[in-house]
């Protein structure tokens, strides 16, 4: 019996140690700089830029990452009728369009630049994608588990949060992506004993969704369709204000984000895909092989704005499970308490 279960406990053992491969990563700092292009053509005064630099080593927890600004002599956008548009270098080392670029739907244009040791590169020509607007935003309210920190440790209870969704309508011109960001104003109560107290603060929430927030169009082509853009709790009474900006990638676009957003969704699974180089549109002008990451991106934009009330949101949404924060006193002002917020009005808050 003695010996059966010795043999069990060895062939358990055996497993185990099997399934760990030592995996020995190399972080030196000796690794080649390429170069990396970041840039963006938008159809506005002050959303096209071109910017150049070197790639650095990354390692986890350090803030420096060693990338170098590259300085250009020869920075131009081509356009398909053969007028170029010069960039000029400003004091953020990025290069600016010197005229207006006014691009259409359809447009054709391609990157030139020359480094300042002579290296000459250029981009694939890239197609302007089509504008699409917002339509609406709407909200449905919903419950979820989240830990609350408590002193006997963190608890998991139900809160109660807004889904934001913007409709938007595709307009059925072939692949595109849609690349949003979103951010919004919190108002905050407090109460006071105070007659003259300023009782109510306005706190900017900076990102309402939590990473990169990029959709392909390809399962709703043609046709309308409601995108998440984040969430609002609905723990207090007072309104959100919420700004959302939508970009429009076109194919190229599209196709190099979708990438990087399947490389964010990796969770450190098994399962998941190695990390990979995602390939740009930035090549040698005489058709070497160095690699350049990044890329010339083409885009529309629109922005949508909208204030909520959180306390109409919860009674339209009785049957949920809501919880209140109770208000916080304070002596004079509520940014006694909410540091992070200011008791003046912000602009979408006035009368």
């Amino acid at each position: 019996m003695k010996s059966t279960q010795f043999f069990c406990c060895l062939v358990l053992a055996l497993l185990f140690s099997s399934c760990v491969d030592e995996i020995k990563l190399n972080l030196s700092k000796e690794v080649s700089p390429v170069l990396v292009v970041d840039a963006w053509i938008g159809p506005k005064e002050g959303q096209s830029y071109v910017q150049v630099f070197t790639s650095g080593a990354y390692v986890s927890g350090s803030a420096d990452i060693g990338t170098v600004s590259v300085e250009l002599v020869d920075v131009f956008l081509e356009r398909e009728d053969g007028k170029k548009i010069p960039f000029k270098r400003q004091w953020d080392d990025k290069y600016y369009p010197q005229e207006e670029i006014n691009p259409e739907e359809g447009e054709s244009f391609r990157l030139i630049f020359q480094t300042i040791e002579g290296e000459n590169f250029e981009s694939s020509w890239e197609k302007f994608p089509p504008s699409v607007q917002v339509e609406d935003m709407e909200v449905n309210a919903i419950e979820r588990l989240v830990l609350i920190p408590s002193q006997a440790g963190n608890l998991l209870q139900t809160r109660t949060f807004a889904e934001v969704n913007v409709e938007i309508s595709d307009p059925g011109k072939g692949n595109l992506g849609y690349l949003s960001t979103s951010k919004g104003i919190s108002e905050l109560f407090t109460k006071s004993n105070f007659d003259n107290c300023l009782c109510t603060c306005y706190r900017n929430e900076p990102n309402l969704f939590k990473g990169m927030n990029f959709q392909l169009n390809e399962n709703f082509e043609g046709r309308s369709y409601q995108k998440k853009i984040g969430e609002i709790p609905l723990s207090s009474f007072g309104r959100f204000y919420v700004e959302t900006t939508l970009r429009v990638l076109n194919v190229f676009g599209s196709e190099y984000f979708e990438q990087v957003s399947i490389q964010q969704r990796n969770t450190g699974s098994i399962f998941d895909p190695a990390p990979f180089r995602i390939k740009g549109n930035i090549r040698k002008s005489n058709g070497g092989n160095e690699v350049v990451l990044g890329g010339l991106f083409l885009f529309q934009e629109t922005r949508y704005t909208k204030m909520f009330s959180r306390s109409e949101i919860r009674r339209q949404s009785l049957s949920l499970n809501h919880y209140l924060e109770p208000l916080v006193s304070v002596a004079f002002s509520c940014d006694e308490y909410f540091t992070d917020a200011s008791p003046f009005k912000p602009s979408p808050f006035l009368p």
